[in-house]
């Protein structure tokens, strides 16, 4: 894990977790960047974390966000 998915994951999604707002998290990513490319590293990474601790719900919610990235970006 690099340096800006460690601090995606702790500074981030770990609080919006806890917090209950990891909605919010993710619709103010898509507000930045609809198509999620300039996250799409991140957002895989942060899957890939999710999945290897087995936490799959939370993992789906990054799954789904690469989706959104993958399907705007080729449909241009």
């Amino acid at each position: 894990m690099d340096a800006s998915t460690d601090v995606l994951l702790r500074a981030l999604v770990y609080p919006c977790l806890e917090g209950g707002t990891l909605s919010q998290f993710t619709a103010a990513l898509k507000s930045i960047d609809p198509t999620l490319e300039s996250f799409r590293r991140e957002l895989s990474a942060a899957n890939d974390h999710f999945m290897s601790r087995k936490v799959f719900n939370t993992a789906y919610i990054f799954q789904d966000l690469l989706q959104v990235s993958l399907v705007v970006t080729t449909s241009k």
